[in-house]
């Protein structure tokens, strides 16, 4: 893949693009994207495939670092390198990547997507920061993104902060949840299973309606273990007809989606940074109950959602709060409507931030001056 439009930029794209398709690789091909329109550049996909992992998952993943080695080599002396980063030991395919930048000139750009290394140190991120080099931009999610990374990681000198909200192509819609009706309708969106809390989710909703209030509980997204398939079909035994499964989800079927819920559940086990399923909920007008970790409470403040500090006892909290709108219709609204003006507020922002993030990446190859080519052989006749 290739986009050009000035010939006096190299910027190297390396990252995983859909599929699969998760938050990392959607900002990952709009940021792509983005540069492209404005600058020469290569892109190259380090993406495994597919969400499982196994021999087949590493060695593409291995195959797409070494495409990238060749890329590397072939802008030595005047490229910039835009890099997402993985979290655990992928982190050590992107030390191998930035290590080699490093050694030829590159100026870097590394997109952070994870919090588990912020929470804790690790150092597989700490080698990938001295690799780096003090000159290294470091784009974060959110300003406790910024302070966690700066306070853990010493060779982290300058970081920038650049939410999610910018990237999911979503207009902010008129809140079209006014009442429960015949119930309130509780939406679960991602990769079905225990790690995204599928099973919290259930019994959150589960035990709403063991309160005596009638509920609905849609699930939408892709199952992929066996762990998954297992959660679903104990749903089915404790919902029945109030268990609305739809299976993986586009683009094209997110309005419907949102339309049919009145509150989006995300009760994640993993360390998430700034969930994109989170944003898209809000652009709707969907408000959120989420479990609180990274940048989670930051964006679902001023009253669009509620942030859970601990997912322990996710169904139980969640329970008050879905019992709390289904009680209160007015309140629903007013918490759609807050929705809606919290996705403006963070778009805004966002979009004010990444201009001037571009204009740097596309200037930094502007300025640097290529080495000397070799004269180029005649072809043979």
């Amino acid at each position: 893949m290739r986009a050009t439009s000035r010939d006096s930029a190299d910027i190297l794209v390396v990252g995983a693009l859909p599929p699969p398709l998760f938050g990392m690789t959607v900002v990952t091909a709009e940021m792509a994207r983005r540069i492209g329109e404005r600058a020469t550049a290569s892109v190259v996909d380090i993406s495994p495939g597919g969400y499982r992992r196994g021999v087949r998952y590493h060695l593409r993943k291995i195959a797409g670092v070494v495409r990238s080695w060749g890329g590397l080599l072939r802008n030595r002396g005047r490229g910039v390198l835009y890099m997402p980063l993985d979290g655990g030991w992928g982190l050590l395919y992107n030390a191998s990547i930035v290590s080699l930048a490093r050694g030829l000139g590159y100026r870097m750009f590394l997109h952070h997507h994870n919090y588990a290394y912020l929470t804790r140190r690790s150092r597989r991120l700490g080698l990938v920061a001295w690799l780096a080099g003090a000159r290294a931009v470091h784009i974060v999610l959110c300003e406790s993104m910024e302070r966690d990374a700066r306070r853990r990681y010493a060779g982290i000198q300058d970081a920038r902060v650049l939410g999610n909200a910018v990237f999911i192509g979503v207009a902010a819609r008129a809140p079209t949840h006014p009442s429960p009706g015949d119930g309130l309708r509780v939406g679960h969106l991602g990769l079905l299973g225990h790690a995204k809390g599928t099973d919290l989710a259930v019994r959150s909703v589960a035990a709403l309606r063991a309160a005596g209030h009638p509920a609905r509980l849609v699930l939408a997204g892709p199952v992929v273990s066996r762990g998954a398939a297992e959660i679903v079909e104990t749903a089915r035994r404790l919902l029945g007809s109030a268990l609305d499964v739809r299976g993986p989800i586009g683009d094209q079927e997110k309005p419907r989606f949102f339309g049919d819920v009145d509150v989006l559940l995300f009760p994640s086990r993993l360390s998430e940074a700034a969930p994109l399923v989170i944003l898209e909920s809000l652009a709707y007008g969907v408000p959120v109950v989420a479990s609180g970790g990274g940048c989670i409470p930051t964006m679902l403040g001023h009253g669009c959602g509620v942030a859970l500090p601990d997912s322990a006892s996710f169904a139980e909290d969640a329970l008050d709060v879905l019992r709390s709108w289904a009680q209160n219709p007015d309140a629903l609204l007013r918490a759609s409507t807050r929705a809606a003006a919290r996705y403006r507020e963070l778009w805004s922002v966002d979009a004010e931030r990444l201009e001037p993030l571009l204009e740097e990446i596309v200037r930094s190859a502007e300025h640097r001056e290529a080495p000397p080519r070799p004269a180029a052989k005649p072809e043979p006749r």
